[in-house]
């Protein structure tokens, strides 16, 4: 005769087993949640007492390791009335990929001080989501200059095919000649072809860019470091003084762009409209003829 199996026996043995299974688990997701949060505590504490740079730094990326126990830290970290305490913030509120801090990022983007608005900028070009990218297009039309060409910076690093477009408007609507110079230069650097429209519309922009833009700014630090690294390895000599800034027109800029993508050098008068025409007739010839459709950038 066939013995008979238990009935249900296994069954109801292993309906058991998952739940003391899922229960441990509970508890060890409760356990490690918990460390995470007095982790937190933790790195918050050390960081607001730290007083070098770098020790503030290493507190901060500890603080980022704790996940999203860190948020309710870096939401008043972000706000303390210290701006180093603000900068190192900014450093960890990047590494927790949460949406909950890209606003918290973008508002320090607006920091008094310039230190924590050059890295919230970078964390936002960096992060580059949907919501930053459309808050950059905002900060990129503020009345501030220099935030609107940070802004520019982030989105061009950011690489977005919507960052382009704000570039793109910028060229054309923006009030400030110095961020209309600013955009035709980094879209001149990242080959945004797509944009040769708006830089070869800005051949008659005669405004006067009156001070360096952000680009020239960074290229006139790089020259003035190994300026200085040189006259160091010659004893003191050797170093060369770096010229002043010369103001020029917005469609100084435009030529740079297009003899750059192009090779080739146009001479036109921007108040000669003639001149002005024919330049731009050479330069979209050029680029038609050498720039394949499938090389163009967004």
């Amino acid at each position: 005769m066939r013995k008979k199996a238990p009935s249900g026996s296994s069954e109801r043995l292993t309906k058991k087993h998952w739940a003391a299974i899922a229960g441990i688990a509970a508890f060890c997701l409760a356990i490690i949640a918990c460390r995470d949060m007095l982790r937190a505590v933790r790195c918050r504490r050390l960081l607001a007492a730290a007083g070098a740079p770098a020790e503030r730094e290493a507190w901060a990326l500890r603080l980022a390791d704790c996940g999203r126990a860190a948020i309710p830290h870096l939401r008043s970290l972000l706000q303390d009335a210290d701006p180093d305490i603000r900068l190192a913030a900014v450093l960890a509120a990047e590494r927790v990929p949460d949406a909950e801090v890209e606003p918290w990022l973008i508002a320090r983007a607006s920091d008094d001080d310039a230190g924590v608005r050059e890295a919230a900028f970078s964390a936002l070009a960096r992060i580059a989501s949907p919501t930053i990218t459309e808050a950059l297009a905002d900060l990129l039309f503020d009345a501030d200059e220099d935030r609107a060409m940070q802004s520019a910076h982030a989105l061009a690093e950011a690489a977005r095919t919507e960052a382009w477009a704000a570039l793109r408007r910028a060229l054309r609507e923006h009030p400030s000649p110095r961020v209309r110079a600013q955009a035709i230069e980094l879209i001149a650097a990242a080959l945004a072809l797509n944009a040769a429209p708006e830089v070869l519309s800005a051949l008659d922009d005669a405004d006067l860019v009156d001070r360096p833009t952000l680009t020239q700014q960074q290229q006139r630090r790089t020259a003035e470091q190994a300026s200085a690294a040189i006259s160091r390895q010659l004893g003191g000599e050797g170093a060369w003084t770096l010229d002043a800034f010369t103001p020029r027109p917005v469609c100084g800029y435009a030529a740079d762009a297009l003899a750059q993508w192009t090779g080739q050098i146009v001479a036109f008068d921007p108040a000669d409209a003639a001149t002005v025409e024919h330049a731009r007739r050479t330069w979209r010839t050029l680029l038609d003829a050498r720039t394949p459709p499938s090389s163009t950038r967004p």
